[in-house]
């Protein structure tokens, strides 16, 4: 955007796994995963982005088939 004023985009980061494989790590892929977004989203600061830590979820403790309603409910339960 030329000129104008940057819209800021509120970024919400959620990390998955297909497995508890490793999960016990005291750094595991669901670490790696959302170091990597959250790098991402500092990139494109310069378009507004940022990082909503409120609606971000890293669902160490939950299985594979309840993490996605979880994310769907946090993200609902922090917008009202």
């Amino acid at each position: 955007m030329k000129g104008g004023t940057v819209k800021p985009v509120r970024c919400a980061i959620y990390t998955r796994v297909s497995t508890d494989h490793g999960l016990e790590q005291d750094f595991n892929s669901l670490d790696a995963q959302h170091d990597a977004a959250q790098a991402y989203i500092r990139s494109q600061a310069h378009a507004g982005w940022t990082s909503d830590a409120d609606l971000s979820l890293r669902p160490k403790n939950l299985g594979p088939d309840q993490r996605v309603p979880v994310m769907a409910k946090a993200t609902l339960d922090r917008l009202g």
